[in-house]
């Protein structure tokens, strides 16, 4: 059993408070697509966790009708291998995702880019630490590998197993308040999070609608478990105006990668999921499903 932070009273969460839009993220200069405030004030999901950009199957049912000029080519819901042409069209259209489509509400995921991620009313089990991350860019999507797709129409489920074949990273601002050991922590600066040998499962579960005769498909959840080998975190001026202490935070807190991992893993799972439940939602009530999968209905 790992030993865990001893738990700290914040020592001033003054820095965490104010008006919502004192701590948004501010657009980067090349003006990338972002959502909103992906707050977290409660842990509502659980279990392993799924994998982002591995793209959604509807994602790339959607892709697929903006990039494959064949209509024989889609997959169809009859072919009883239809599972693994669902598992390669994800795999070759990770590339069109990468890059969006805004056409079809698709923004690009690699990086993609949140304005914030609020912990600060989450804090962990054994560091008594509070966090807020803003103009924050995912990076590393790209580099996913499709393991496996399931589906269940009758249950309106996906499942999509995914590696990411390079380190994932979180790369923004932040700003925190709490004590790690004895150290007090009330820093705010950039910082840098690197996961790797991600491992994922992106679950959807869903129901459909009939538009006009068409049957559309709307997400309603959407859970984001995650694996990991190790994660490396990077955060400068963590003790204001002593940068050897900083550097000593960030040690105490690597060594302890695991424990920390645990504490934010919740948030980032909930944060990261709704960013993909929006955009899967954006495509989705543009395209009829029954319009895209052969058969569907």
């Amino acid at each position: 059993m790992r030993q865990g932070f001893p738990m700290r009273p914040v020592a001033d969460s003054s820095i965490l408070e104010g008006k919502p839009n004192d701590l948004k993220g501010k657009p980067s200069a090349n003006s990338k697509p972002a959502f909103p405030h992906c707050s977290i004030a409660q842990h509502t999901m659980t279990g392993p966790i799924g994998s982002r950009g591995v793209v959604l199957l509807l994602l790339v049912s959607v892709v697929t009708a903006a990039v494959v000029k064949d209509p024989k080519d889609l997959c169809s819901w009859k072919d009883a291998n239809r599972d693994k042409c669902f598992k390669g069209a994800v795999q070759r259209l990770i590339p069109h995702l990468v890059k969006g489509l805004p056409k079809y509400g698709i923004f690009p995921i690699d990086p993609l880019h949140i304005e914030l991620l609020d912990l600060s009313h989450a804090p962990g089990r054994t560091l008594d630490v509070r966090h807020k991350f803003m103009d924050v860019d995912l990076i590393g999507l790209k580099s996913g590998v499709i393991d496996a797709v399931r589906i269940d129409r009758d249950a309106n489920t996906i499942e999509i197993d995914a590696t990411l074949k390079e380190p994932f990273k979180l790369k923004g601002n932040y700003v925190s308040v709490g004590k790690v050991l004895t150290l007090p922590v009330n820093g705010a600066g950039p910082f840098e999070i690197t996961l790797y040998d991600m491992k994922a499962t992106l679950r959807y579960k869903g129901h459909q609608e009939k538009k006009k005769g068409k049957i559309h498909m709307r997400m309603d959840e959407v859970h984001f478990p995650l694996k990991v080998s190790k994660m490396h975190v990077n955060f400068k001026n963590l003790f204001k105006g002593n940068p050897q202490i900083s550097d000593a935070i960030n040690v105490a807190l690597n060594e302890n990668w695991e424990d920390v991992l645990d504490d934010m893993k919740p948030s980032f799972e909930t944060a990261i999921g709704q960013a993909f439940k929006e955009i899967t939602n954006r495509a989705l009530v543009k395209i009829p499903i029954s319009d895209l999968i052969k058969d569907f209905s």
